[in-house]
């Protein structure tokens, strides 16, 4: 309760400030005029355009542009779905999502968390309150956007879904976890082409962060550990564990003993 009242408190001060940055760049910035009007008679593809650039003007005071981005980005019509997820992942790697830490829930954000309201500045809970946002926003990027495109009776859509998840977590951080998930769950793919291009993104990432490498593996015998898989689906698991193996079993101790595990475990099966 404590919490809930105070998100209110953000969430008012907020979209006043928002108001008050909109109406003072519609004013004195020529570009978000047109910009504007493109939103509202131009193509698709000049309002995904227009919302990008808005966006970019003031990332941390435009929500509103967001939220319609994300609408578009959850649109039905791959083709004109793909135009506003693209839009919006090179908006979170390069503007809205953080380097080297992930975003706070507003009552655990260190800006709130354990202060009472009177020791809270407006500004703290004013980004507080957008980190929260930016923090639901993404996910629901993810699981309400990416995921329904990865499962496109289209494989090119299927492929592209997967290219953009992979380019996310490479770039940062902000739910790893469910996202190094969706992407080892697509091994399992009822197309081989989808299958084989998994692999290739997947090595691609270990490429760029040998880290992944133990979550990648415990990641992969957890699929390998349920029941109904086909061999298809099988041989391409153990195929991209062979590629940790090459890639880094000679790097990694852990690695090499959770491999060790697996191929142990596939070994008892197969006997």
């Amino acid at each position: 309760m404590k919490y809930q009242g105070l998100f209110k408190k953000a969430e008012a001060l907020y979209k006043a400030d928002e108001t008050k940055v909109s109406e003072h760049l519609a004013k004195k910035d020529k570009d978000v005029k047109y910009y504007t009007t493109m939103i509202s008679q131009g193509t698709l593809s000049d309002k995904i355009n227009a919302l990008q650039l808005l966006v970019q003007k003031t990332p941390e005071r435009s929500l509103h542009y967001l939220y319609k981005l994300r609408a578009e980005a959850k649109k039905k019509n791959r083709k004109q779905a793909e135009i506003a997820i693209k839009a919006l992942k090179d908006l979170f790697i390069n503007f809205l999502l953080k380097d080297g830490s992930k975003l706070s829930a507003f009552q655990h954000n260190p800006r709130i968390e354990g202060r009472d309201e009177p020791e809270i500045p407006n500004f703290d809970l004013i980004d507080a309150y957008f980190d929260h946002c930016i923090k639901e926003l993404y996910r629901d990027f993810i699981m309400e956007a990416l995921v329904p495109m990865s499962r496109d009776d289209l494989e090119y859509f299927r492929k592209l879904a997967l290219e953009i998840m992979a380019d996310l977590i490479s770039a940062k951080p902000e739910i790893e976890e469910v996202i190094l998930g969706l992407l080892i769950n697509k091994l399992g793919d009822g197309s081989r082409k989808v299958q084989q291009h998994t692999i290739m993104v997947l090595c691609k990432l270990l490429k760029n962060h040998p880290v992944m490498a133990p979550v990648l593996t415990s990641e992969t015998n957890a699929l390998l550990s349920r029941p109904s898989l086909s061999t298809s689906q099988k041989y391409y698991s153990v195929l991209f564990l062979n590629k940790i193996a090459m890639l880094s079993g000679s790097h990694s101790e852990q690695t090499r003993i959770q491999l060790f595990r697996v191929y142990f475990m596939l070994f008892k099966q197969i006997m």
